[in-house]
C-alpha cells in the first residue's frame, strides 16, 4: 500500500467520508493602509509611507510597523470615504 493511500484511509477514518482536512482558522485581516484616510506618501526616500493619525513615517506600510512594534493591529484605521482619494 502506498503512503498516499494509507494517508487517505487515515483521513477518512478521522474526518469522515469526505477526507478533507479541517481548514486552518482564518487570520485576522491587517488593515490596508492605502484604504485609510490617515495614510499618505511622503517625499522622503528613506521613509516613503506615513500615518497622519500617529504622526510617523516608515519604510514599510504603517500598519505593519504598528503590528511589529506593539503586537496588535492598528487602532487608528479609518476607511476612506468616496472622494477622499
Amino acid at each position: 500500500m502506498k503512503f498516499s493511500e494509507r494517508l487517505e484511509q487515515v483521513k477518512q477514518r478521522r474526518y469522515g467520508k469526505r477526507a478533507e482536512t479541517p481548514s486552518a482558522p482564518a487570520k485576522p485581516k491587517r488593515p490596508v493602509c492605502a484604504q485609510c484616510k490617515h495614510y499618505y506618501i511622503t517625499w522622503d526616500r528613506n521613509f516613503p509611507y506615513g500615518c497622519k493619525a500617529m504622526g510617523f513615517k516608515a519604510r514599510t506600510q504603517p500598519s505593519i510597523e504598528v503590528f511589529n512594534s506593539s503586537g496588535i493591529e492598528c487602532q487608528m484605521f479609518t476607511m476612506k470615504e468616496k472622494g477622499d482619494g
